[in-house]
């Protein structure tokens, strides 16, 4: 339905055209072309406002046309409703969890994914030298929480590159990560016709993170 004020209202105000009009289609192309293993409902954050603009002037005109009084007020009280009822599950979600952290523990409100991730970046903290270069898909929170550097694996299924990139490092932090499938995908592949030029210093439980030194003298 909103999909429809949304159309309804762009339509409409392109007989005005304007920048913002000019921002919406391009970022409408940039989402629609946009590399899929980066893809994400965030990158629709930018666009919220005019979607919202759109709607209403959708609205209205629809109230205008069909001389329904209120239509836009109605309309705009059931789309409040609607986000209160979706939002009150997860404000008390936060709350517990915010609750949960004051007490002292700081992985609340983390899928069991990144408590595993965060285990092994614990584990490499305190047993890997500082001067030891770590592979790993979030890169950044390596250096944050155990100040060692860090970079992440090229998107690409080239075998080649990800090995020449694996040579950079020495060590690997292979996830399990549920909400991408990027390590399978690019880093895997080589891993596995590798596989004699790794070793296992450190897993988690399941979902199973591991810790791989890269045998460099044998790589």
């Amino acid at each position: 339905m909103f999909i429809l004020f949304t159309i309804t209202g762009f339509i409409l105000r392109l007989k005005k055209f304007t920048i913002l009009e000019t921002y919406f289609i391009f970022g409408i192309g940039v989402l629609l072309v946009w590399p899929s293993v980066w893809s994400s409902d965030r990158f629709l954050l930018p666009l919220v406002p005019l979607v919202l603009i759109y709607i209403f002037s959708g609205l209205i005109w629809i109230q205008n046309r069909l001389k329904i009084k209120n239509f836009v007020l109605v309309i705009s009280g059931l789309l409040i409703i609607l986000n209160m009822i979706a939002i009150i599950p997860q404000a008390k979600t936060a709350v517990s969890q915010n609750l949960d952290y004051m007490k002292g523990n700081r992985f609340a409100g983390y899928t069991i994914d990144w408590r595993r991730y965060f285990e092994v970046i614990d584990y490499i903290r305190k047993n890997i030298p500082e001067d030891k270069i770590i592979m790993a898909r979030k890169p950044e929170f390596i250096y944050l929480l155990s100040r060692h550097k860090s970079f992440c694996y090229p998107f690409t299924t080239n075998r080649n590159e990800v090995r020449e990139s694996i040579k950079k490092a020495d060590y690997i932090l292979f996830d399990n990560f549920r909400w991408t499938g990027t390590t399978l995908r690019y880093l895997l592949p080589v891993i596995q016709e590798h596989f004699q030029d790794f070793e296992t210093i450190y897993k988690t439980n399941h979902p199973e993170f591991f810790l791989l030194r890269i045998k460099k003298e044998d790589f």
